[in-house]
Formats: structure tokens, sequence, C-alpha cells
């Protein structure tokens, strides 16, 4: 039982750490590599007691769900620049929510539409523009005619 209870965590873990990525090449490097460390668990397993299984499948099953606690816990504290000073903080925040933002401000890289910037500033701690300010922006963007390359 505790077996199945591992690897079906090392599989949640997999599909976790390639949703969360924001390269395209990481995808298949991570599923490789687990699927390497599954098929060697598994020649492995065929040479272990059933008490000694089942010390294995907790084992997957503890390494795969820290794992994936401390990469929840990495990217808030990565996200939300909980390490960095707050005058630094600010700064760096003041950068995001400018017109053109850094690719390091969001999770994934890119730059963000001026839809996503509006919603920024209007859902920023303090709010940086009113419900007003916002449907104003937005219904202006609207307004614009349409760029040849969108079409």
């Amino acid at each position: 039982m505790w077996l199945v209870i591992g690897l079906g965590s090392m599989g949640l873990l997999v599909g976790f750490l390639a949703g969360m990525s924001s390269s395209e090449i990481v995808k298949p490097i991570i599923t490789l590599l687990f699927a390497f460390v599954g098929g060697s668990i598994f020649v492995v397993l065929t040479k272990l007691s059933g008490e000694d299984r089942n010390l294995a499948g907790k084992m997957l099953a503890s390494l795969s769900l820290f794992c994936a606690i401390g990469l929840s816990v990495g990217l808030i504290i990565n996200r939300h620049q909980l390490f960095v000073p707050a005058d630094i903080r600010e700064k760096v925040a003041e950068a995001c929510l400018s017109t053109n933002p850094p690719a390091e401000c969001t999770l994934r890289a890119g730059t963000l539409s001026q839809v996503e910037i509006i919603d920024q500033k209007l859902h920023a701690q303090p709010p940086r523009i009113t419900i007003d300010q916002a449907y104003e922006q937005l219904h202006s963007l609207l307004q614009q005619p349409q760029a040849e390359d969108s079409k």
C-alpha cells in the first residue's frame, strides 16, 4: 500500500514541477529524470522484502510530499520577496507595476499585457488605482484600433 502511495505522490510531484515550470524544455527533462528514478526503484524493489518495500514506499511518499511543500514555500518566498529588505522590495514593486515591467515580475517569463498591468495595479496592496480608474483604462484600451499582427 505504501509503495502505491509513494509512487502516486512521485507522479504528483512530477506533474507539479512540470506545471510550475516556466520553460518548455524543463518539462520533458523532469519527466525523464523521474522516469529514470522510478524505473530504478522497480529494479531495486524486486530484491527487497515486503517490509522493506513498505519502508521504501513511505520514504518515497515522504520525499515527494516534502519536495512539493518546499517548492511551494520557495515560490511564495521568491514571489513575495520575503527575504528582501523592505526598501528594495518597494522599488521592485514599483518597477513591476510600471508600463514595461521586467520579466522577473511574473512567475512565467514574458511581458505583461496592458490588461494584466491594470489588474495588478488595482489589486496591489495598497491599490495603485481605483475601480473607476481601472474601468476607464480598460475602456480606453478597447477603443484603440487593433494592430495588424494581432488579427
